[in-house]
């Protein structure tokens, strides 16, 4: 979901608001962050899994 707003060109802050907005905890059932979703990115295009 994340990547997907991302390639449709969504700012890092956007999908941090858009997912708060909607409800969708994190992996730990906190807030969404800008530096969390950049880190979600950063290990995804790593081939990492995400959190």
């Amino acid at each position: 979901m994340i990547l997907d707003m991302k390639r449709a060109g969504a700012s890092i802050n956007e999908i941090a608001r858009r997912l708060n907005r909607d409800g969708i905890p994190t992996k730990k059932g906190g807030k969404w962050y800008a530096s969390t979703v950049s880190n979600i990115l950063r290990n995804s295009l790593h081939g990492k899994e995400a959190a």
